[in-house]
């Protein structure tokens, strides 16, 4: 009864949430439709037909969806690898936990796209360019994250460890993970949106394909209607994923 009580005050605040997210998401559609009137800005609905063209109709827009979030999976998976295996090494000692964290955070704090010209030079103007940039921008999160993910575990949990002399990666598996996994989390979303920001950056300066270039090209024909159906579409993707991890995260951290 006491567990049914406690879980619909929750419940209650992540509809909350929810309904406050809705609540924005119209307030911004009706501030794009009374600036739409503007040659500057294009109108809601006759680019909602154009963004439904392009992924259904004629698909124009559907070969760069693959270049962009595939450069984007690429570079988010192995900064989740990287980020898991760095966070977990800081994590557990708190003497370089201390020396690395203001690193990370002034790093973190470096616009990344003066990293691109290095990109440019080590890897030319193809995918993999593109996919440093998604990683360089989701690998600090994802480090910082995890490192404040495994620093919070509770000690009694690595006691209890210690005496059934459990191997590390059971530590990793059984302990740490369970209990950093709402943190984690937190930073894959962030982690996420910020390598859609870093492919999407490669490919407005360098690129002759994905939905950057699709920006940049729609952007110097003065196509407004195209260029923001293509951010529309971004949007909607960030959003979508943003949400779905948001609530995975609310879900975690309801059973610990």
């Amino acid at each position: 009864m006491a567990a049914g009580a406690l879980s619909r005050p929750v419940r209650h605040v992540e509809y909350g949430v929810l309904v406050g997210m809705l609540g924005i998401a119209a307030l911004v559609l009706l501030i794009w439709f009374l600036f739409s009137g503007s040659f500057l800005v294009a109108a809601p609905l006759p680019t909602l037909g154009l963004l439904f063209q392009g992924l259904f109709t004629d698909g124009w827009m559907r070969p760069h969806i693959g270049v962009t979030f595939g450069a984007v999976l690429i570079g988010f998976g192995l900064a989740l690898a990287v980020g898991l295996g760095a966070g977990i090494l800081l994590g557990r000692s708190p003497y370089w936990r201390n020396v690395f964290e203001p690193i990370l955070l002034a790093l973190y704090s470096i616009p990344k796209i003066i990293l691109f010209p290095v990109f440019l030079l080590l890897f030319g103007t193809g995918a993999e360019s593109r996919i440093a940039m998604a990683f360089v921008h989701a690998v600090f999160p994802l480090i910082v994250s995890t490192m404040v993910g495994v620093s919070i575990v509770s000690p009694t949990h690595m006691k209890v460890a210690r005496v059934l002399r459990m191997q590390p990666w059971q530590v990793v598996g059984k302990i740490y993970f369970p209990s950093m996994a709402p943190t984690l989390v937190a930073g894959m979303r962030m982690g996420f949106s910020l390598a859609i920001v870093g492919v999407v950056l490669a490919e407005l300066f360098a690129s002759r394909e994905g939905l950057g270039f699709l920006i940049m090209r729609a952007y110097g024909q003065l196509n407004i209607q195209r260029m923001f159906a293509v951010i529309l579409f971004l949007f909607l993707v960030a959003l979508l994923v943003n949400v779905s991890l948001w609530a995975l995260e609310k879900r975690l951290r309801a059973h610990q």
